[in-house]
């Protein structure tokens, strides 16, 4: 049993201050009508002195508030929109993009903590992923082929052919169909004496069962027995017809299904047969071009690289131009500028918030190094993988850069390098740094501490 505790006070004619256990409240009035205001709500109490009626309305403080704040609350929540800023900052509004009111604000960041965290790291993410695809560019570079693998591109694929996967139609399929739309058809058939019989039937049995044995109950049960009967036997000598007629139609369905499967299935094979000859036409042509590539004929690398320069996809503007020098590739490549790449970082804090930051000067140009360094390699292994009897390729690059004797924009070759083709198979182009793989191979390079890259002469 709890303890309880009240105490009033009086503080004046008509005021009154209550204490108890269960808090404290204010009392105005006297016998006959009081006013109670307290933490509980309030209430209004009155009554006739002396008789023992009195009647007492309450109102809980704030309990048909709260559920009409709860209710408004989840409106607003399910038109909610939540978003970040330029600046990373969690941006909620409605589904109008209009302001919700600060108590709403507060709630709902409190209540999508989780879900402003996962935009923060998606913001994070995507922020990143542009330098870090341009950083590992060179990792896309492909393996060269073996010469057993060579040896196997060589011979003229097979072609695989698209079977013809439409089933043949079967009579079960039509007999259904068939019999369904004769029924249809011919529903009221052979019922209509045999229902009338059913009812003269009964008729005449109702009443010979009340006694009445005359002549006409006679006859009319009679007839409405030879009516039953007569219908029974249309109704049977209908089904019989029933199957046979289902039989014909299901027989002329099904003729018309299979003219229409074998000129489906000729079809098909029509076009199988000119697929397949196209397909060794361009076999024929593919094992030409890679014979001629393999005889070091000069119009064929050139008609390779054309489409080897065009296919690589670099994600930022970088233009190539090729000399083809017997088992030699020039390349020179119009390299994307410092300007081109992505100026701000993103870091994750501990609070799970996204903070976006500018990148140094010193981290764009070490970066730049970096990815100009991968193109080399990237499009320098493209060009051996795709020419077999290349045995180096100089890949030079330049970039377009003011001159300050004459204020004029020329092109700088800023490096220049001869890959070799067993240096390059040595290479784990996963793990390697490209800059400092530039090393392995024979090279020109002006490049400073903090990554400065200075005018060179190329090759």
């Amino acid at each position: 049993m709890g303890i309880r505790f009240g105490r009033s006070v009086r503080l004046c004619k008509g005021v009154r201050l209550n204490l108890s256990t269960r808090g404290a409240s204010m009392s105005f009035g006297g016998r006959g009508l009081s006013y109670n205001v307290g933490t509980r709500g309030t209430s209004l109490s009155v009554g006739l002195p002396g008789t023992g009626l009195s009647y007492r309305t309450h109102s809980s403080r704030g309990g048909s508030s709260r559920a009409l704040q709860r209710a408004e609350y989840q409106d607003y929540l399910d038109h909610l929109r939540v978003g970040l800023d330029a600046q990373g900052n969690a941006n909620l509004v409605d589904d109008r993009g209009h302001a919700i009111p600060d108590w709403v604000d507060k709630r709902a960041r409190r209540d999508l903590k989780d879900q402003i965290q996962d935009l923060h790291r998606k913001r994070h993410e995507e922020t990143n992923r542009q330098t870090e695809d341009l950083l590992h560019l060179h990792r896309e570079s492909p393996t060269l082929p073996t010469e057993s693998e060579i040896q196997q591109a060589l011979q003229p694929r097979p072609y695989e052919a698209s079977p013809f996967r439409d089933p043949a139609p079967h009579l079960k399929d039509h007999l259904a169909a068939a019999r369904d739309s004769l029924l249809r058809q011919r529903q009221n058939h052979g019922r209509s004496a045999w229902q009338a019989g059913v009812l003269l039937c009964s008729a005449g049995l109702l009443t010979l069962l009340q006694g009445s044995e005359t002549a006409l109950s006679a006859a009319t049960g009679g007839s409405g027995l030879l009516m039953v009967l007569v219908g029974l036997l249309t109704e049977k000598q209908f089904l019989k017809k029933l199957d046979r007629d289902s039989a014909q139609v299901a027989d002329e369905l099904l003729a018309q299904a299979l003219r229409d499967w074998k000129e489906r299935r000729r079809d098909h094979e029509a076009r199988e047969r000119s697929n397949e000859a196209a397909f060794a036409t361009q076999e024929a042509s593919r094992v030409s071009h890679l014979r001629r590539l393999l005889d070091g004929d000069t119009r064929a690398i050139e008609q390779e690289l054309e489409w080897v320069l065009e296919s690589v996809p670099f994600p930022l503007e970088t233009n190539a131009s090729f000399d083809v020098r017997g088992t030699e590739i020039v390349i020179d490549l119009d390299l994307p500028e410092i300007e081109d790449l992505p100026t701000h970082k993103s870091t994750l804090l501990s609070s799970g918030k996204s903070k976006n930051t500018e990148k140094t000067q010193k981290e764009l140009r070490e970066q730049y190094a970096r990815i100009v360094h991968g193109t080399a390699f990237r499009l320098g292994g493209t060009v051996l993988a795709s020419v077999p009897t290349c045995r180096h390729v100089v890949v030079s690059g330049y970039t377009q850069r003011s001159n300050p004797a004459t204020g004029q924009v020329q092109d700088d070759y800023i490096y220049s390098v001869r890959l070799d083709r067993e240096g390059y198979e040595r290479l784990d182009l996963r793990r390697m740094d490209p800059v400092e793989a530039f090393d392995h191979f024979q090279n020109r390079r002006n490049m400073t501490k903090t990554f400065i890259l200075k005018p060179i002469e190329p090759y």
